[in-house]
């Protein structure tokens, strides 16, 4: 859930992290806005936060949002 996800995004041992798969989690977008713009995630290529609680109108704001330099893929369905 979002307290997962914020625990996630605040934690300074996953600088390295290159890949996170938080699939059906129910993640809310105050988690995923969270992970999208933590600065403790600067290697993250790949994320995936498919099948959580989030509006499908919400995702095109969400998918706009992200600081991490690196992420190449950002899966929200």
């Amino acid at each position: 859930g979002d307290a997962g996800a914020i625990a996630i995004a605040n934690s300074p041992h996953l600088k390295n992290l290159k890949r996170l798969d938080l699939f059906r989690n129910q993640i809310s977008p105050k988690g995923i806005e969270a992970l999208l713009r933590s600065k403790h995630l600067p290697n993250l290529e790949y994320l995936d936060l498919t099948a959580n609680a989030v509006d499908p109108e919400e995702i095109p704001f969400l998918e706009k949002m992200s600081d991490l330099p690196n992420l190449k893929v950002l899966i929200i369905q």
